[in-house]
């Protein structure tokens, strides 16, 4: 995706000059995730803290960045990400992002604004997905190197198709070290809501992207059940059998898995 450097005013460089440690972590992190709850960012920025307070602490900064204008809460709440504050959705504002180390998205100039029940569901579990890779990493002696969410996450390509420039839109892109190799992803999280030919028409453009570049990243399809996750892969199977497809999905294109363990499939684990 084509990105900008966002002119920093002198208002957002002072805001930059007096912000905490755990601030500037905050901002990172949510420049990176693009939505989050409140739970979901002190696993993000303390994951380690045994302290009883650090929820209070994560709630104070935040509400901190909100007074400034950094960082913007929205008012709907979404269920099974934490209730109360816990379960509150936080994004950036313009000032976060220019404050943020991280390129910025045209997209992301514009002002914070509510988004529908639905988006928000979906982006906080794209959100938990890098939650629980964390962790796993952390367990299995990863370390997770990079990610990304939408719109970041975008990969331009040119289209021979139309002639055009278009876009692979995975949830997320992510990169983790692992076993002294970098494994690259693109994640697809399912929520069970899109059909069998929308998710079809996502794979068909991996496979052209992939049968043109040979470090596509591997592509982790993310489903709610084993048996979406099962329809799926027969799907594919049934649709993609000219021989140079079956070949780039026989190397491990596609890995199919559910969100319990796409954590470890996102390592290069087995699914």
């Amino acid at each position: 995706m084509t990105r900008r450097t966002y002119q920093t005013s002198p208002r957002a460089e002072r805001i930059r000059n007096h912000l905490t440690p755990l601030d500037r972590r905050l901002v990172e992190t949510l420049a990176t995730v693009t939505y989050a709850t409140t739970q979901q960012l002190q696993e993000l920025t303390l994951p380690l803290e045994q302290d009883p307070a650090r929820a209070r602490r994560i709630r104070r900064r935040l509400a901190h960045l909100a007074d400034l204008e950094v960082a913007y809460q929205h008012q709907r709440k979404v269920g099974g990400y934490g209730g109360g504050s816990r379960g509150s959705t936080w994004t950036l504002e313009r000032t976060g992002y220019a404050i943020s180390s991280q390129p910025t998205p045209h997209h992301d100039l514009r002002p914070a604004r509510e988004r529908g029940l639905a988006f928000l569901t979906h982006a906080l579990a794209v959100t938990q997905h890098r939650v629980d890779l964390e962790r796993y990493a952390r367990q299995r002696g990863a370390e997770v190197a990079s990610w990304v969410a939408e719109p970041a996450s975008r990969i331009p390509y040119h289209d021979p198709s139309t002639g055009r420039l278009a876009y692979l839109t995975p949830d997320a892109l992510c990169e983790v070290w692992t076993d002294g190799e970098l494994l690259v992803s693109a994640l697809e999280v399912d929520r069970g809501t899109e059909g069998r030919t929308t998710l079809e028409r996502k794979a068909a453009r991996y496979i052209a992207y992939a049968a043109r570049h040979p470090e596509a990243p591997q592509v982790v399809w993310s489903f709610t059940t084993p048996q979406r996750a099962g329809m799926f892969t027969d799907a594919i199977n049934r649709t993609f059998r000219q021989p140079a497809i079956a070949a780039l999905l026989d190397r491990g294109l596609f890995v199919m898995t559910i969100s319990d363990r796409a954590a470890a499939a996102l390592c290069g684990d087995a699914s």
